[in-house]
């Protein structure tokens, strides 16, 4: 399965001729960027770039987690790659990338050797909890 990770300015300047799908994360203070036509589905969600647990900035939650992993089930044969985006294309994003690459590829390496990339540890950490749960991980 193919992963990209953008900003969300690349994400909204983004199209394809082959079937993609978007996950979105801004931060609850920021818009999603106006995506252009072309996308399959588009899983738009609201936390800040934190690796821990606060009430002041929402981090990931569980139920963030869930719809992330049900998202790229749905869609996982109806598309040729995903295209993930946060803010900035750093960490957010990336720690979604790298989990979701682990879980469906068995590898995430190329995120975490990429110095481009800082994955949210707290974001990795909740998805893959969530895909284990569920039996993707093995």
């Amino acid at each position: 399965m193919k992963f990209w990770i953008m900003s969300k300015h690349e994400a909204g300047e983004f199209s394809s001729y082959d079937k993609y799908a978007i996950i979105g994360v801004v931060s609850h203070y920021d818009a999603q960027p106006r995506l252009q036509k072309g996308y399959v589905d588009a899983l738009q969600l609201k936390f800040y770039d934190v690796d821990f647990e606060t009430e002041l900035f929402p981090a990931i939650t569980t139920e963030d987690a869930v719809k992330i992993i049900e998202f790229v089930e749905k869609n996982k044969n109806r598309v040729e790659f995903f295209v993930v985006h946060c803010n900035a294309g750093v960490s957010r994003s990336s720690g979604i990338t790298a989990a979701l690459s682990l879980i469906y590829n068995g590898d995430d390496t190329w995120v975490f050797s990429n110095p481009k990339y800082r994955p949210n540890m707290l974001v990795y950490r909740k998805i893959l909890t969530v895909a284990e749960k569920r039996g993707l991980l093995t």
